[in-house]
């Protein structure tokens, strides 16, 4: 394709922004009314019905699901020695995993982390690992013990259904509650359905395969929701001496985590979890079935670029570049957000026009436009071959 058939007959597709809630797209309270469920007898945990599975709901704006297991916000100072936690997820953080929600340390209507950041909604009152997509959960990524304890209480044969109507007190879903002693628990939600390996009254050692991840309960992306309680509160392992509604920009320090955990889990306010070329636009709902999209072929119809992004901030922008053969470009940036969004997926790209695409080399560079920073930048390439 020559350059000028390239400009004359090319249609630039206008990045597109996705939020993973159809109903509840931005950081707005939509209900301040909250709900205490506990399951019925026939569909108690073990422990007994209602036992340690009380759930209380707000309607979150931007994400899936907000879930709270215990009646109280986040807890100030703790008197026992607290116990040291390790990842409670079999993945690589920041690459086939990522924290898509922290706890809202913020006791009124609005919400923030504990880093003042926007990564969060409100209620929430756990830590959301996500994975990519449900097709991600179909090979089997354990969720594990995050300290030694003694489990205390399970439930499995929840369905796992992604955009799942409500079903008051099965909010969690396949889930285990871990006693770790001196008042401390943690609870794990969301487990794939019929994959929980533990009883109740197991012991179970740091590390142990609790079952896998799934997207059973209120989930609408396949994820654990990790949850810390010390004393029936719920404890932000980030920051878990903070005062109520204290935050910090540059906080620091291990919380709860052990070392290790506590490196790979460095707060990161915004981050971009996929990019790559497709030959169609997906809808968001889609990208959540599964992530991996089919590659343009030279006698697509349209080449596209697409950016996935988790935790953008109001104003954000997202500039996307594309140059391939014989004078192939796209240039776009997005307009600025105007509310913070828990999902964005931008695409840009051409609809073919000529017989085929050209053969030959397509490279792509998005980027993060945060003010005058841009903190986020990826590449990726395609080849077309004849």
């Amino acid at each position: 394709m020559s350059k000028s058939n390239a400009e004359s007959h090319s249609v630039i597709f206008p990045a597109n922004e996705f939020t993973i809630r159809k109903r509840m797209m931005t950081h707005r309270r939509l209900s301040s009314q909250r709900q205490i469920l506990s399951p019925s007898a026939a569909d108690a945990p073990q422990g007994g019905p209602g036992a340690h599975f009380q759930f209380h709901r707000t309607f979150a704006p931007h994400v899936v699901l907000a879930i709270a297991i215990g009646l109280a916000a986040p807890a100030c100072a703790v008197a026992e020695p607290p116990p040291s936690l390790s990842l409670p997820i079999t993945c690589t953080i920041g690459a086939t995993c990522y924290v898509q929600s922290y706890v809202d340390i913020d006791p009124g209507p609005t919400a923030r982390d504990f880093s003042c950041g926007t990564a969060t909604y409100e209620g929430h009152n756990g830590i959301d690992f996500r994975l990519h997509s449900a097709a991600q959960a179909r090979d089997a990524v354990d969720v594990k013990a995050a300290a030694d304890g003694v489990v205390k209480a399970v439930r499995d044969g929840v369905e796992d259904n992604l955009f799942p109507p409500r079903d008051p007190g099965r909010e969690c879903g396949n889930g285990v509650v871990i006693d770790h002693g001196d008042g401390w628990e943690t609870q794990y939600c969301h487990l794939k359905r019929n994959s929980i390996v533990v009883s109740r009254g197991d012991r179970v050692a740091r590390g142990k395969a609790l079952g896998l991840v799934g997207f059973s309960g209120l989930a609408e992306f396949a994820h654990l929701h990790f949850s810390v309680r010390h004393n029936s509160v719920i404890v932000d392992p980030f920051a878990p001496f903070a005062k109520p509604g204290e935050c910090a920009p540059s906080a620091a320090g291990r919380g709860l985590w052990d070392a290790a955990t506590a490196d790979v889990l460095k707060y990161s306010p915004s981050q971009l979890i996929d990019i790559g070329f497709t030959d169609q636009q997906p809808e968001v709902s889609d990208f959540e079935k599964e992530h991996v999209r089919t590659s343009p072929t030279q006698t697509s119809t349209t080449l596209l670029l697409f950016a996935r992004f988790i935790n953008l901030q109001k104003d954000d922008k997202v500039a996307i570049s594309i140059v391939g053969p014989n004078g192939f470009t796209v240039e776009r940036i997005t307009k600025p957000l105007e509310h913070s969004k828990a999902t964005y997926i931008a695409f840009a790209g051409k609809r073919r026009r000529n017989e085929s695409w050209q053969s030959g080399l397509y490279s792509a560079r998005v980027e993060l436009i945060r003010g005058d920073t841009r903190p986020i930048l990826r590449t990726t390439e395609l080849i077309l071959n004849p």
